[in-house]
């Protein structure tokens, strides 16, 4: 079964990684007052904005959140890519002392871009309710279930069912609390016990059967015909034996 940390998409792993989320537009003509900034997002954040309900201020916070994660990330790839440079170099000059430097300033790099990460995560989520938080998690679930049962072909009353289990399950995934690897752990026994309430509960048998359909039973391989063994041979210079004879009529 597919781990649910892998395709259960959180804001880290797939908004983090949208491409540009923000535009503003600006309008001024012939000395007149400039018009109010529109905020546009795009991406999983115009998603976001449209199923979190937000209002301009929470549109202005998140794009502000936005910029200051892009402009952290860009000067982190940056550096990244100048170590990589710095690191081909010095294996090819031989440089052992060098080549040990800048591959432990590469891990660290890389362990700093992803508190960044977490850190500009924690940021944009703060631009949300509580509320707003659940009904984002719930989405992200519910979006992921979709995908994963789309050979189901599931009807609207269906996805009605599947969308309240996803807010259900995503509000107790909020409330797990502990270390990385419990959370993993707790998150992953939540969700399959999601998928196991809608086999049970929302699939009809044909659709069960689109999504698990029976495995082809493998043909069976012709088996060879084995030649006869043959008859001994008769012992050279022995007889065969005669028959008996009957004896002479008298």
């Amino acid at each position: 079964m597919r781990h649910w940390t892998g395709w259960l998409l959180g804001l880290g792993a797939a908004a983090a990684l949208a491409a540009p989320a923000l535009a503003v537009e600006e309008g001024a003509c012939c000395g007149e007052a400039p018009a109010k900034a529109e905020i546009t997002l795009r991406g999983e954040y115009a998603i976001m904005a449209n199923e979190c309900g937000l209002d301009d201020a929470q549109k202005e916070a998140l794009a502000t959140a936005l910029t200051a994660k892009d402009e952290a990330m860009k000067a982190g790839r940056e550096k990244a890519g100048t170590l990589k440079k710095d690191l081909a170099a010095a294996k090819e000059a031989g440089d052992e002392e060098a080549v040990q430097r800048l591959g432990e300033e590469t891990k660290a790099l890389r362990e700093e871009l992803r508190a960044l990460q977490i850190e500009h995560r924690a940021k944009i989520l703060a631009c949300l309710t509580p509320e707003q938080r659940e009904t984002w998690e719930g989405f992200v679930v519910y979006r992921n279930l979709m995908r994963r049962y789309a050979k189901a072909e599931l009807d609207d009353a269906q996805k009605t069912q599947v969308r309240a289990m996803a807010n259900e399950a995503a509000k107790e995934m909020m409330a797990v609390q502990g270390d990385e690897k419990d959370i993993h752990k707790a998150k992953e026994e939540i969700g399959q016990r999601l998928m196991a309430r809608i086999e049970a509960e929302v699939l009809t048998a044909e659709q069960k059967e689109k999504m698990h359909p029976p495995a082809e039973e493998p043909k069976a391989e012709a088996v060879e015909e084995v030649p006869a063994a043959p008859e001994p041979a008769a012992e050279k210079g022995a007889e065969a034996p005669k028959e008996a004879e009957a004896p002479l009529a008298e």
